[in-house]
């Protein structure tokens, strides 16, 4: 699989077949991905990962407090940390996620009034779709926090793209660090980490729509400039 491939072929998987990953492949995945760039060669992500028993009970308290109306109390600021989360925004970025939100949904079945429906699917998100393994990637707490999301960006990306070349999926999920005491008592973070993001990893189920929806790119025109 060359780049051009892989960057075509990456996409958020959101239904993981009940099928463990090989540990010496995790492990493969996790560090081929430290090969990503980071300012000045720091190399700051961290990473904990989440499976067996352990995952599996950090699955139902996130479900839990998500159930009951716990607001999201990440470590540093998301999309959804604040109430009506796109008001602010540039209307073309409101646009896209609000379309994103319909596309996803519309793929299951789920109209706009479908409560119960609705309520499913981010019960199923805030269970990480079930996959058998969550990673959380974090720094530490003494770093300015720009740079160092960057750099957990290159990182993040690297390793889905290394993933999906092993024959995994990965879904990036804010959901995986909404309630970070939570991930503290009951996972092996340091004490100096920030969690910047989570990551759903195991292998996609074929047969799941939701894997294989078209999705949305806005045209180049609208965000490059000078060319």
């Amino acid at each position: 699989m060359d780049v051009s491939e892989a960057l075509k072929n990456r996409r958020s998987i959101r239904v993981f077949q009940n099928r463990p990953v090989p540990a010496e492949l995790l492990k493969k995945i996790i560090v081929a991905a430290a090969e990503a760039p980071s300012a000045g060669n720091t190399q700051p992500w961290e990473v904990v990962v989440a499976q067996g028993e352990a995952l599996e009970t950090v699955r139902v308290r996130n479900e839990q407090l998500y159930l009951d109306g716990v607001p999201a109390r990440a470590d540093l600021p998301n999309i959804f940390n604040a109430g009506k989360v796109t008001e602010a925004w540039p209307e073309k970025l409101a646009k896209r996620y609000q379309d994103c939100g319909r596309l996803v949904l519309g793929t299951l079945g789920i109209e706009r009034g479908d409560k119960t429906g609705r309520q499913a699917f981010y019960r199923a998100m805030h269970r990480f779709f079930e996959a058998p393994v969550l990673l959380l990637i974090g720094f530490d707490k003494r770093l300015p926090e720009g740079y160092a999301m960057y750099d957990l960006g290159l990182y993040s990306q690297c390793l889905c793209l290394e993933a999906l070349a092993e024959g995994l999926g990965t879904c990036i999920m804010a959901a995986g660090v909404f309630y970070p005491d939570m991930l503290r008592a009951h996972l092996p973070v340091p004490p100096n980490l920030n969690l910047g993001i989570g990551i759903a990893l195991g292998y996609p189920d074929p047969a799941a729509p939701i894997n294989h929806f078209e999705r949305q790119y806005a045209p180049p025109e609208e965000w490059v400039y000078g060319l």
